[in-house]
Formats: C-alpha cells, structure tokens, sequence
C-alpha cells in the first residue's frame, strides 16, 4: 500500500467533510495541467481560447481560495516538481499531497512519512480495511 492509496482511502473516508473533493494528477506539468483545467471546468469557469496554461492555473487557484468553495480538498498525487507545489491552492481548505519531495515551503503545515510496511502490517491494513475473512486476507497479502 503506497502513498496513493492511503491518499485515496483518506479521501474517501472524509468525502462528506467537504464540499469538492478533486484529485490532481502532478507526475508532470502536462497532467497538472490538465487537472487543473478539469477542475476549472467543473468549477463553471469559462477560459478564452487564447488563455495560457498559466493563466488558467492562476485562475482556478483564485476561485478556489477566494470563492464560496471553503471547504475543499485537492489531492495532489505524486507531486514530482517543487515548480508544481507553487502553483497549488495555498489557502481556504486542504491540500493532500503524495510526493517524494523534501523540503516542502513553509506553508505546508503537517508531513507524514511513510516507511514501508512489514508483510503482517500489510496483512492487518487489509484485513481492516477490505476484508471479511483472515484466510482470504492473508491469501492476498501473500500474493502482492
């Protein structure tokens, strides 16, 4: 189990906390990119045809933090390029991120890193997690 599905687990868990829940791809800037425009487009903003990639950017993080959406979550999966963490919404919500990156800006209030788990720590997760039956966990967790 990675830092992409605890991420994922997370989100789901506290869906109803928040009014938007959107994940953002960030491996690199062509898929953020493309993640935040979804996210704009959900949003209902409208984008010229000749706004920039940055422009638009710019003006999904200013909805985000200054509109009526307070209470939001984004996940920022696999954040790959310090580059990417300034462009992220910095305020009026929570940013999940899953990276290898250290030494995040300032803004970034609480890190947790993950160390990799023993087989039975991974046999106990996914017992609690998605099983019903300690045969059938430990049969998995043997195959992964």
């Amino acid at each position: 189990m990675g830092k992409t599905q605890i991420a994922l687990e997370f989100a789901h868990r506290h869906l109803r906390q928040f009014g938007i829940v959107w994940w953002l791809y960030c491996e690199d800037d062509q898929q953020f990119t493309a993640s935040m425009r979804k996210l704009g487009d959900a949003l209902h903003l409208t984008f010229d045809k000749d706004c920039s990639s940055e422009d638009m950017i710019r003006k999904v993080t200013n909805c985000i933090e200054t509109q009526k959406y307070e209470n939001w979550l984004l996940v920022a999966d696999n954040v790959v390029d310090h580059a990417i963490l300034k462009k992220l919404p910095q305020m009026g919500g929570c940013l999940l991120l899953t990276t290898q990156l250290v030494n995040h800006p300032v803004w970034v209030e609480v890190q947790v890193e993950l160390r990799r788990l023993a087989t039975k720590e991974v046999q106990s997760l996914f017992f609690l997690v998605a099983c019903d039956n300690d045969m059938r966990a430990l049969k998995l967790t043997c195959l992964l």
